[in-house]
């Protein structure tokens, strides 16, 4: 995985645009849902993104998959300012 560090992958969902800097950051559009973290295994954490007007700070979990290129394949909003996002990539295949 940390050959991927840095990389910068992006997607348009729902109309936001995501983007994920491997070991480095998250963000929708502008708002940072969160600096890396930790990861276990083929999940990384992200956390104290920006605040949510009435609520946490944002933060993601990312959970990557084996793929053939960078991807992200899909985004949650499971809880309030809470994200799972669902990627591809060739780091995850063994």
């Amino acid at each position: 995985y940390r050959a991927i560090k840095g990389m910068e992958t992006k997607r348009e969902i729902g109309g936001y645009t995501y983007k994920v800097v491997f070991y480095e950051n998250v963000f929708q559009d502008s708002i940072l849902l969160g600096n890396f973290a930790s990861q276990e295994g083929n999940v990384l954490k992200y956390e104290n993104g920006q605040s949510c007007a009435n609520g946490p700070h944002r933060s993601a979990i990312v959970t990557v998959e084996c793929g053939v290129e960078n991807e992200i394949v899909s985004v949650l909003e499971a809880q309030k300012c809470e994200y799972l996002i669902k990627m591809k990539s060739p780091a995850a295949c063994s």
